[in-house]
């Protein structure tokens, strides 16, 4: 899943006139080490974009 929700997001990036403009990066918000199943884990995904 993770690689179809990436590119899913490169492709909204390209076709709405943004560009990728520094390294994608993730924070994890909801892990296993908060005692929680792996459905109910959370993962913030940031892509730094710019207009062209």
């Amino acid at each position: 899943m993770q690689k179809q929700s990436y590119g899913a997001v490169v492709n909204w990036i390209m076709e709405n006139g943004y560009e990728i403009a520094g390294a994608p990066f993730d924070l994890y918000i909801k892990t296993q080490f908060d005692s929680l199943s792996p459905e109910d884990w959370e993962t913030e995904v940031y892509f730094p974009i710019m207009k062209k």
